[in-house]
């Protein structure tokens, strides 16, 4: 009888000691996959980037990049086709309903997928304006720009006055979008040769010039391809 007893409670405290292991491996394995959610939702949540309207409007020649200083610190410019309107601290807020920026805790938009969401002004009993150079009332800046046969040469032009202007690096992100879509592009081989000689990348420069000249020669126009072009190849 003893035996039995003895055994009932050693089975009881067998069990207990597996149910406090098993609850301890429960709470790690959720303290885990919190830390690794949480480590995901950071790294997901980076915003530095060009952002261009996803759709082209001559009332809105509007656009914003965001720069990631020291891996701590977000900053932001606007722009006005090829004119900088703005610059300043950029702030994010992340949690599980929606992600937020915040321009220089003036005002927030909403940030989904690569895609900033601004609304540019209100109503009658509350109203504001966020930009004034933008006729719109909702915004939608997008990174991964989507270029085709009806903006292209919008994005074309725009690009060659960012490079004009000396804004190499913004004109780079648009012409080698437009080069993937569109190789055949010629002008926009030349525009993105002066733009990389602009940053210093040289050897990447003579060899989009070289892309040029072999198209120009194509068309049979190797007679109007600019001095400069062939000058910087050779050096």
């Amino acid at each position: 009888m003893k035996n039995n007893k003895f055994l009932l409670l050693l089975v009881i405290f067998v069990f207990f000691i597996q149910c406090r292991e098993n609850r301890k491996d429960t709470k790690s394995k959720i303290l885990i996959k919190k830390e690794v959610k949480k480590k995901r939702s950071q790294k997901t949540f980076l915003v530095d980037g060009i952002y261009f309207p996803d759709q082209y409007n001559e009332d809105c020649d509007f656009w914003i990049k965001i720069h990631l200083k020291n891996s701590k610190e977000y900053l932001y410019t606007f722009f006005n086709g090829s004119k900088v309107k703005k610059t300043g601290k950029l702030s994010l807020i992340d949690n599980d309903e929606s992600k937020q920026l915040i321009f220089d805790n003036a005002f927030k938009c909403i940030y989904s997928r690569d895609t900033i969401f601004i609304q540019n002004y209100g109503n009658s009993t509350n109203y504001y304006e966020r930009i004034s150079y933008c006729s719109l009332k909702f915004i939608s800046l997008v990174k991964k720009l989507k270029i085709e046969n009806t903006n292209l040469t919008f994005y074309n032009d725009k690009a060659y006055y960012l490079e004009q202007s000396g804004l190499y690096t913004e004109a780079i992100y648009l012409l080698e979008r437009i080069i993937k879509q569109y190789p055949n592009r010629t002008v926009a081989y030349i525009n993105l040769g002066d733009s990389y000689w602009g940053v210093g990348s040289f050897e990447k420069a003579k060899k989009t010039y070289q892309i040029y000249v072999k198209q120009m020669q194509k068309k049979g126009k190797e007679v109007i391809i600019p001095k400069r072009v062939l000058e910087r190849i050779v050096k």
